[in-house]
């Protein structure tokens, strides 16, 4: 029997709740105008009785009909009295088994869902079948069908839900992990060539004109014509010879730069943004 097998899980309070509404006299009273509407189940006194019944293994000597058509009979009846939601409620009494064991097996295999949300998903999922029943299979096979295509449905809606949780947390965990400093060696020669322009230019070695020439042409990326058009004293070619001896002075003092020997620093004409031109030649 059903009591015996009762557990705390939301299915089995959804079944108490259930009964205690049906066998209430509000509830007694609307299945006895369900039973008036239908031969089929007019030899049930009570909603659990009628349960019991379809719980029940049928041995063929029992009085009343066969589960598949009084299944069929309620669907068909309750639409019939305008009272859809106590046959609704009949239904799931009658497929909790079938809606307990569904709900138990995904709780087993999709771990990361939620117990509530399986089971609420599973009696929507059941409600929906039952509504969409067609008229033809009423009489043959419900039970089979229903539950075999409530297992289907249900574990494809698991299966979504588990690779959206997934997601949801790969992203968070994108999102909320710690950035790491990229090693950039281009930035950190680009970097180091500005201290050393700087430390020539208070020894001496380069004038501020020339530090931001050079940094323009090396760093910037400038060819000889867009440098013109902030040094219209010079020309193409003179930009040219005036960063290859600015070069020439620089490589005579490079290594007594301070952090030459720490940072093991590659001559300055390594230091280049991809992709474009130093100069133009003329």
């Amino acid at each position: 029997m059903r009591n015996k097998l009762r557990c705390g899980c939301h299915i089995c309070k959804v079944e108490r709740s259930l009964f205690a509404s049906l066998n209430a006299p509000q509830g007694l009273e609307r299945f006895s105008r369900l039973i008036l509407a239908s031969p089929v189940i007019q030899g049930f006194t009570s909603p659990s009785a009628l349960v019991a019944h379809l719980h029940a293994k049928q041995t063929g000597e029992s009085p009343h009909s066969s589960a598949a058509q009084i299944l069929g009979a309620i669907l068909q009846t309750g639409s019939a009295i305008d009272d859809f939601e106590l046959s609704q409620s009949l239904l799931v009494l009658a497929f909790t088994p079938t809606i307990h064991r569904t709900y138990w097996e995904l709780r087993a295999w999709f771990r990361e869902l939620e117990p509530e949300d399986i089971a609420q998903q599973v009696f929507a999922l059941f409600l929906q079948l039952t509504a969409s029943a067609p008229v033809e299979m009423l009489n043959h096979h419900i039970a089979f069908v229903l539950a075999q295509a409530l297992h289907r449905n249900a574990v494809r809606w698991a299966k979504r839900e588990q690779l959206k949780l997934l997601e949801r947390e790969r992203l968070l965990e994108q999102r909320t992990r710690p950035i790491e400093p990229i090693e950039d060696a281009h930035f950190e020669s680009i970097s180091l060539l500005r201290e050393f322009l700087d430390y020539s230019v208070r020894i001496g070695i380069l004038s501020e004109f020339e530090r931001d020439l050079l940094i323009r042409v090396k760093v910037g990326g400038f060819v000889a014509k867009e440098v013109l058009e902030r040094h219209t004293v010079l020309s193409p070619k003179a930009v040219h010879v005036r960063i290859q001896r600015i070069m020439k002075r620089l490589q005579d003092v490079a290594w007594e730069f301070p952090r030459a020997n720490e940072n093991s620093a590659q001559p300055l004409d390594s230091i280049e943004p991809k992709g474009t031109k130093i100069f133009q030649k003329v």
